[in-house]
């Protein structure tokens, strides 16, 4: 599933990433996503039908980036190199963080209950 915010660069990310996808994936309209803060698209993440089994949120800063941070466990030691490269950069447009949590249920998701698998930034064209 991928939950994306209605605003024009938010779309043309989704769109990009999704169209790498080996399965497509259901895209429901975020519109409560464009002013959001973490808090309000944790607790939608909490609210996601059991049977979904990922999920791409594609959203604004800072709230992603807070989000990220706020989801990823301090203790996961293979997640640390990442967890600084977000610290020292930011989280630039387009950037990709892959977060992996270990639940039954979507609604155990809470803060520092995941992993951060990945972390990508897209390289810029400087010329």
């Amino acid at each position: 599933m991928a939950l994306v915010s209605p605003a024009a660069r938010t779309v043309a990310t989704a769109t990009l990433v999704l169209a790498e996808l080996e399965r497509p994936a259901k895209v429901h309209e975020a519109q409560d996503f464009y002013e959001a803060d973490a808090s309000h698209v944790l607790n939608r993440l909490r609210s996601l039908p059991d049977e979904v089994m990922s999920v791409l949120v594609v959203g604004h800063n800072p709230t992603t980036q807070i989000l990220v941070q706020s989801l990823v466990d301090p203790d996961d030691a293979d997640g640390a190199d990442r967890r600084d490269l977000i610290a020292r950069r930011g989280f630039p447009t387009c950037a990709l963080a892959v977060c992996c949590v270990d639940v039954a249920s979507w609604r155990d998701v809470e803060r520092h209950s995941a992993r951060l698998v990945g972390f990508f930034i897209p390289p810029y064209d400087r010329t």
